[in-house]
């Protein structure tokens, strides 16, 4: 337990570096795909780091766990924009708000968690 709560403690010091990174006005390097959202030279090797920093935590699992809590990180830090069916991580799929809390929750948020679910149980 503990090494997956510094495991998720790791994502959001990646999420705050990614939005110390990203104030400082980096723009993900060409060719992008996927609607013009994915960078594969950015993206590509920092889901590489993910995976690698799960596995060595002993929680291959919890990859999609990880970036969730990271992105979400990302967005706690950067006051100037907030998740909405229009945001990067929303992946044009949309998903639901909850409404006691007025909260935008994508659905790759909820794919996300599910396969990691799904791999902590088998």
């Amino acid at each position: 337990m503990i090494s997956f709560l510094l495991l998720m403690l790791v994502a959001i010091l990646f999420g705050y570096t990614e939005h110390v990174v990203m104030a400082g006005g980096f723009i993900s390097p060409e060719p992008r795909f996927f609607k013009n959202k994915i960078s594969f030279k950015y993206h590509l090797p920092m889901w590489a780091i993910w995976g690698i920093t799960c596995f060595l935590a002993g929680h291959l699992w919890a990859v999609g766990a990880f970036a969730v809590v990271q992105d979400s990180s990302w967005y706690v830090f950067n006051k100037n924009e907030s998740i909405q069916e229009d945001s990067w991580a929303a992946m044009g799929l949309g998903g639901f708000t909850i409404p006691l809390i007025n909260q935008f929750i994508p659905w790759t948020y909820i794919l996300l968690l599910s396969c990691s679910a799904a791999l902590l149980i088998m």
